[in-house]
């Protein structure tokens, strides 16, 4: 945003609240709108300042779990029989470099058993405090560990205790933190959390993917009628509803057209068996997470569009024939994760081969290419006190 633009705002009442520049070279920047000026209005007037930039509000994203033990059977072992549903290789895969993932969650307990060992970093976001709680973050650190032991893991707690005492981001703080996973070379970020769809995160998921980052984000819990989730929802992204030991549909998910994948997400537990949540869309990400960041790995030419494909074309169908809003293209599948992609192309997918033919084409093994430098300019309007 140019000086002359900075001006024009403070001008209409509008105050810098916060301003950094991404990798991507975008500048985000977080207004305080002027008392008694609608949200809205305001957006629009940030919009008419020129071309390039593009303002929304600073939405609130939270985990995708909910308290419901009481539904969850009693298990032993890890990750409660949820490997055999997947064909996960309980070795754990070897077939390339190890995976770099990227988490963005709540706080992570480093000295909970199940996170012992693992190569694990945690970014903290720059000049602010947080207080999230880290029950959720460590759950799902824990199930990537667990599946990708050998992997390196970038973490960022992204999240604080909203008013309400529960945890949630922001869609800048969102944004921010894909952007500087991206720049720190992961193959995949694990988005276990859901809210309204956003320009600011939309943007950069979109960076972040043609920079070759495969992106994977729980599809929600807010039933089967409530509106899409996001960023599960944008199109590059690969959206995981949650199934229980008999692939039947967690009750509180999310449905709509944007489902890609299935996975196990009810009563799943890590070895330490945290206190927290149980059950929920959060919990199967993971699994689609780990499968898709073994792939970027033993394939480094695999982009993410041919990543979703291959995880597509071999799913288990469930549901109605084919692809269906509640389980997508059906339950992940990971045999065979290893194995050459022309060879799965060429195979289709075995399991549910009336569904295969709606897949999009696997594009050729090429190397990625990083994306241009992007010179626009995205804000991010922040309700002034009193207002929501």
């Amino acid at each position: 945003m140019s000086d002359t633009q900075v001006a024009a705002l403070r001008r209409r009442g509008f105050t810098i609240q916060e301003s950094e520049q991404l990798s991507s070279g975008k500048r985000v920047v977080r207004l305080g709108v002027p008392r008694g000026l609608a949200l809205e209005k305001a957006r629009q007037q940030v919009d008419a300042l020129g071309t390039g930039i593009s303002a929304d509000l600073n939405h609130y994203y939270r985990p995708a779990l909910h308290a419901e033990h009481d539904a969850a059977k009693p298990c032993s072992g890890a990750l409660c029989g949820a490997a055999d549903m997947v064909g996960w290789d309980k070795a754990g895969y070897s077939c390339g470099p190890s995976p770099r993932v990227g988490i963005i969650d709540t706080a992570l307990d480093l000295d909970a058993k199940d996170l012992a060992g693992r190569r694990i970093e945690v970014l903290q976001p720059a000049g602010q405090k947080r207080g999230s709680s880290p029950g959720h973050g460590t759950t799902i650190a824990s199930l990537l560990g667990t599946l990708l032991p050998d992997a390196r893991f970038i973490a960022i707690d992204g999240f604080t205790a909203g008013e309400d005492g529960q945890d949630r981001t922001d869609a800048l703080s969102l944004a921010k933190a894909i952007d500087r996973l991206t720049s720190h070379g992961v193959d995949v970020i694990n988005l276990s959390l859901s809210g309204p769809p956003n320009r600011l995160v939309q943007e950069a998921v979109t960076s972040a993917v043609e920079r070759g980052v495969i992106i994977v984000a729980a599809a929600g819990n807010d039933g089967a009628k409530a509106p899409p989730s996001y960023p599960a929802a944008y199109a590059d992204v690969l959206a995981v509803t949650a199934v229980d030991a008999e692939k039947n549909l967690y009750r509180r998910a999310s449905t709509g057209d944007y489902i890609d994948l299935a996975a196990p997400g009810v009563g799943i537990f890590g070895e330490s068996k945290a206190e927290g949540p149980s059950q929920g869309t959060s919990l199967a990400t993971p699994f689609v997470a780990a499968a898709a960041a073994v792939l970027k790995a033993s394939n480094p030419g695999t982009t993410p569009r041919n990543a979703g494909a291959r995880l597509k074309a071999g799913a288990f169908d469930l549901g109605p024939v084919g692809y269906d809003e509640f389980y997508g293209w059906g339950l992940v599948q990971t045999a065979g994760l290893c194995a050459d992609p022309g060879l799965i192309a060429s195979q289709g997918a075995p399991s549910s081969s009336a569904s295969a033919g709606k897949l999009p084409a696997l594009e050729g093994p090429t190397t990625l290419e990083q994306a241009g430098v992007a010179s626009a300019t995205a804000a991010e309007v922040s309700p002034a006190a009193g207002q929501k």
